[in-house]
């Protein structure tokens, strides 16, 4: 059975999301994936490395003192090895979550986004999963291994301060997000999540 994090919808409406640094919010998610349900977990720093898209480990242990700075992590050394433990704001507790299927790690489709377009991803995806339940007419599935998981109305101003990012990079992230077929925007600001 396929791992998955589920991040919870109160990491971004709290503003733990937009608190952390970049290489935070990349490795927060692969952290989570391989935790245990209390929030236990140990990759190693190399699949940290690699799963987030930090090729230099200085700005992953950089991103791990940035959730750990925010509360959202404590790191314990057990023998030669690492232990990280999720705070409660970053384990699905109940509430509203989107799941972030392994795939996107094992793949490497998340180490291959730019960083505002991860912060910007975790918004929409979050967001969406509360808003309106059916899918809107004006997504065509273009292919059959295209699966909606979430959908909503963006709403610029009011999210651009949960991620944490400038107004260019917000724009330069949709792009981005919808050249990757990560996500579907419509002209109506509509827009639904792939991945």
């Amino acid at each position: 059975m396929a791992r998955v994090y589920r991040l919870p919808l109160k990491l971004v409406t709290w503003g733990g999301w937009r608190k952390i640094n970049h290489p935070a919010r990349a490795i927060l998610p692969v952290i989570g994936l391989h935790a245990d349900k209390d929030g236990r977990s140990f990759p190693g720093i190399k699949l940290i490395s690699k799963f987030s898209g930090y090729k230099d480990l200085r700005r992953v242990r950089q991103g791990i003192c940035s959730l750990i700075k925010a509360g959202l992590l404590k790191k314990e050394k057990e023998g030669r090895h690492n232990v990280y433990y999720l705070a409660n704001q970053a384990i699905r507790m109940g509430g509203s979550y989107f799941p972030m299927n392994e795939y996107l790690f094992t793949e490497g489709w998340w180490a291959k986004l730019l960083p505002c377009e991860k912060a910007v991803f975790v918004v929409l995806a979050v967001k969406g999963v509360i808003e309106n339940p059916d899918i809107p007419e004006e997504f065509e599935i273009e292919a059959e291994e295209d699966k909606i998981h979430s959908h909503g109305v963006i709403q610029p101003a009011k999210w651009l301060r949960l991620t944490g990012i400038t107004k260019p990079s917000w724009y330069t992230a949709l792009y981005g997000l919808n050249e990757k077929h990560w996500i579907g925007v419509a002209e109506n600001n509509g827009y639904v999540i792939y991945k």
